[in-house]
């Protein structure tokens, strides 16, 4: 009979540990959540609480309060105000991306270098594309705290990386037609 309670007891602790999660992890992918939903509601951004199943675009690096203290740290380093970050950040995450592809394309200003980081940041490294599992989630967010701190220790070099990086997929992904941006697509034939 002890030897049954003593099994009882250690597939009860082995099945509460496989469903167990770490209070810190489900906390703070809950704070996650709520910081995407808060910023999205103050700045007119629908969506974001979407990032926790996609991972973070350059809005949702803002409205993380760990990740935003990052770019915040990049954004003084590269002579931005963070202001201007998250003016420019939010344009563009509402479609002025055309609007601003002369601007982006050079590069020179302080808060486009610190949004090139941030876009950079979001895909560079990244293995999964589309939908990502809570854990799959977890580790892109370790993945772009990493990178973040990479570029708070060079943030030049940094952006300058990113917008190597960002131009180059730029023309992989757009043509341009008529002075019109069009997206490449891959046609297959049968």
């Amino acid at each position: 009979m002890l030897v049954k309670n003593s099994h009882y007891a250690i597939l009860k602790v082995q099945k509460s540990q496989e469903s167990y999660q770490s209070p810190q992890e489900k906390f703070n992918l809950e704070e996650i959540k709520d910081e995407l939903v808060k910023y999205g509601e103050e700045n007119k951004l629908r969506g974001l609480e979407g990032r926790t199943q996609r991972g973070l675009d350059p809005a949702g690096i803002l409205a993380v309060k760990e990740t935003m203290g990052k770019i915040e740290k990049v954004a003084e380093a590269l002579g931005a105000k963070v202001e201007d970050v998250i003016k420019l950040t939010n344009e563009l995450h509402i479609g002025a991306i055309w609007d601003k592809a002369d601007e982006l394309a050079k590069g020179e200003n302080s808060d486009i270098k610190v949004w090139m980081v941030a876009a950079d940041v979001t895909t560079h490294e990244k293995e999964k594309e589309g939908d990502l599992e809570k854990e799959e989630f977890i580790e892109d967010y370790k993945r772009v705290n990493k990178l973040l701190d990479e570029a708070i220790a060079d943030s030049q070099g940094f952006a300058k990386r990113a917008k190597e990086n960002l131009v180059d997929s730029s023309k992989k992904q757009f043509k341009i037609e008529g002075d019109v941006p069009v997206w490449r697509t891959l046609i297959v034939k049968e």
